[in-house]
Protein backbone atom coordinates (compact mmCIF):
# COMPACT_ATOMS: atom_id res chain seq x y z
CA UNK A 1 0.00 0.00 0.00
CA UNK A 2 1.36 3.39 -0.49
CA UNK A 3 1.17 5.35 2.64
CA UNK A 4 1.05 9.36 2.36
CA UNK A 5 0.41 10.44 6.37
CA UNK A 6 3.11 9.28 8.68
CA UNK A 7 3.46 9.80 11.99
CA UNK A 8 6.24 11.36 14.10
CA UNK A 9 7.71 8.28 15.30
CA UNK A 10 11.50 7.00 14.50
CA UNK A 11 12.51 3.63 12.85
CA UNK A 12 14.96 1.49 15.26
CA UNK A 13 17.93 0.86 13.55
CA UNK A 14 17.17 -3.06 13.43
CA UNK A 15 14.13 -2.37 11.46
CA UNK A 16 15.69 -0.28 9.34
CA UNK A 17 18.78 -2.53 8.45
CA UNK A 18 16.40 -5.27 7.64
CA UNK A 19 14.79 -3.73 4.95
CA UNK A 20 17.88 -2.27 3.60
CA UNK A 21 19.27 -5.34 3.36
CA UNK A 22 16.04 -6.97 1.36
CA UNK A 23 17.30 -5.03 -1.47
CA UNK A 24 20.80 -6.77 -1.56
CA UNK A 25 18.41 -10.35 -2.09
CA UNK A 26 16.73 -9.08 -5.21
CA UNK A 27 17.59 -10.37 -8.89
CA UNK A 28 19.60 -8.00 -10.96
CA UNK A 29 21.69 -8.52 -14.01
CA UNK A 30 24.78 -10.65 -13.67
CA UNK A 31 24.36 -10.48 -10.05
CA UNK A 32 26.52 -6.95 -10.34
CA UNK A 33 23.54 -5.46 -7.92
CA UNK A 34 24.05 -1.60 -9.22
CA UNK A 35 21.72 -0.33 -6.33
CA UNK A 36 22.89 2.29 -4.34
CA UNK A 37 20.78 4.07 -1.70
CA UNK A 38 21.12 7.41 -0.07
CA UNK A 39 19.50 7.25 3.26
CA UNK A 40 18.01 11.07 4.47
CA UNK A 41 16.78 11.70 8.32
CA UNK A 42 17.50 15.36 7.86
CA UNK A 43 14.19 16.99 8.08
CA UNK A 44 15.63 19.97 6.35
CA UNK A 45 17.10 17.95 3.32
CA UNK A 46 13.31 16.11 3.00
CA UNK A 47 11.75 19.40 2.43
CA UNK A 48 14.17 20.20 -0.28
CA UNK A 49 13.34 17.18 -2.16
CA UNK A 50 9.57 17.63 -1.92
CA UNK A 51 10.41 20.31 -4.65
CA UNK A 52 12.02 17.30 -6.59
CA UNK A 53 9.21 14.30 -6.30
CA UNK A 54 6.01 16.48 -7.72
CA UNK A 55 5.24 18.18 -4.64
CA UNK A 56 4.59 15.33 -2.46
CA UNK A 57 4.63 16.53 0.68
CA UNK A 58 5.12 12.80 2.07
CA UNK A 59 8.80 13.05 1.26
CA UNK A 60 9.42 15.31 4.21
CA UNK A 61 6.67 14.02 6.99
CA UNK A 62 8.59 9.99 6.67
CA UNK A 63 10.69 9.61 9.39
CA UNK A 64 13.08 8.11 7.14
CA UNK A 65 13.25 9.24 3.18
CA UNK A 66 15.95 6.79 0.60
CA UNK A 67 16.85 7.86 -2.85
CA UNK A 68 17.51 4.71 -4.70
CA UNK A 69 20.13 5.19 -7.76
CA UNK A 70 22.14 3.12 -10.18
CA UNK A 71 25.33 2.41 -10.81
CA UNK A 72 25.44 1.04 -14.48
CA UNK A 73 29.32 1.35 -14.95
CA UNK A 74 29.89 -2.66 -14.30
CA UNK A 75 26.51 -3.40 -16.19
CA UNK A 76 27.47 -1.45 -19.22
CA UNK A 77 30.84 -3.54 -19.00
CA UNK A 78 29.33 -6.61 -19.25
CA UNK A 79 25.94 -6.07 -21.00
CA UNK A 80 26.80 -3.01 -23.31
CA UNK A 81 25.90 0.79 -23.40
CA UNK A 82 22.11 -0.13 -25.46
CA UNK A 83 21.12 -2.44 -22.27
CA UNK A 84 22.58 -0.75 -19.20
CA UNK A 85 20.46 1.43 -18.18
CA UNK A 86 17.24 -0.74 -18.87
CA UNK A 87 18.97 -3.55 -16.63
CA UNK A 88 19.99 -1.04 -13.98
CA UNK A 89 16.16 0.10 -13.67
CA UNK A 90 14.92 -3.26 -13.61
CA UNK A 91 17.22 -4.63 -10.84
CA UNK A 92 17.01 -1.28 -8.85
CA UNK A 93 13.25 -1.72 -9.32
CA UNK A 94 13.09 -5.50 -7.78
CA UNK A 95 15.31 -4.36 -4.82
CA UNK A 96 12.80 -1.76 -4.47
CA UNK A 97 9.92 -4.46 -4.23
CA UNK A 98 11.88 -6.20 -1.90
CA UNK A 99 12.24 -3.07 0.53
CA UNK A 100 9.09 -2.75 0.28
CA UNK A 101 7.37 -5.93 1.29
CA UNK A 102 10.12 -6.57 4.25
CA UNK A 103 8.08 -2.92 5.13
CA UNK A 104 5.18 -4.03 5.75
CA UNK A 105 6.11 -7.34 6.80
CA UNK A 106 7.88 -5.26 9.80
CA UNK A 107 4.67 -2.99 10.19
CA UNK A 108 6.17 0.32 8.74
CA UNK A 109 4.33 2.23 5.99
CA UNK A 110 6.39 3.37 2.84
CA UNK A 111 5.83 4.95 -0.40
CA UNK A 112 7.92 4.72 -3.85
CA UNK A 113 7.69 8.26 -4.89
CA UNK A 114 9.20 9.32 -8.35
CA UNK A 115 11.78 11.50 -8.94
CA UNK A 116 10.18 14.80 -10.89
CA UNK A 117 13.43 17.01 -11.06
CA UNK A 118 17.04 14.77 -11.18
CA UNK A 119 18.95 18.22 -11.10
CA UNK A 120 17.64 19.22 -8.44
CA UNK A 121 17.93 16.08 -6.31
CA UNK A 122 21.73 15.64 -7.92
CA UNK A 123 22.63 19.11 -6.52
CA UNK A 124 20.73 18.19 -2.89
CA UNK A 125 22.42 15.32 -2.63
CA UNK A 126 25.75 15.85 -4.78
CA UNK A 127 25.03 12.62 -6.52
CA UNK A 128 27.55 12.30 -9.46
CA UNK A 129 26.69 12.74 -12.90
CA UNK A 130 27.61 8.69 -13.85
CA UNK A 131 25.08 7.76 -11.23
CA UNK A 132 21.22 6.94 -12.42
CA UNK A 133 18.46 8.12 -10.41
CA UNK A 134 15.59 5.91 -10.06
CA UNK A 135 13.48 6.84 -6.75
CA UNK A 136 12.27 8.14 -3.57
CA UNK A 137 11.30 6.10 -1.18
CA UNK A 138 9.35 7.04 2.42
CA UNK A 139 9.22 5.44 5.17
CA UNK A 140 7.54 5.41 8.74
CA UNK A 141 4.69 4.52 10.18
CA UNK A 142 1.19 5.19 8.88
CA UNK A 143 -1.15 7.60 10.88
CA UNK A 144 -4.07 6.27 8.58
CA UNK A 145 -5.26 2.89 6.93
CA UNK A 146 -5.42 3.56 2.72
CA UNK A 147 -8.14 2.08 1.06
CA UNK A 148 -6.96 -0.87 -0.78
CA UNK A 149 -7.69 0.28 -4.94
CA UNK A 150 -9.40 -1.34 -6.97
CA UNK A 151 -7.43 -3.67 -9.06
CA UNK A 152 -7.73 -4.90 -12.93
CA UNK A 153 -9.14 -8.45 -13.36
CA UNK A 154 -6.61 -10.68 -14.54
CA UNK A 155 -8.72 -11.76 -17.77
CA UNK A 156 -7.70 -8.20 -18.93
CA UNK A 157 -4.41 -8.56 -18.60
CA UNK A 158 -2.94 -12.21 -19.18
CA UNK A 159 -2.86 -13.85 -23.05
CA UNK A 160 -2.56 -17.64 -23.59
CA UNK A 161 1.08 -18.52 -26.17
CA UNK A 162 0.21 -14.88 -28.42
CA UNK A 163 -1.01 -12.17 -28.19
Amino acid sequence: RTHKKFLNKKISKSKLNQILDSITHAPNAGNLQNWRLIIIENQETKERLVKASYDQEWVAQSSITIVICSDNEDIERFFGKKNSKKFGTQGCAAGIQNMLLKSEELGIASSWCAISNEKLVREILKIPDKIHLEAIICLGYSSEKPITPRRINLDNIIHHEEW
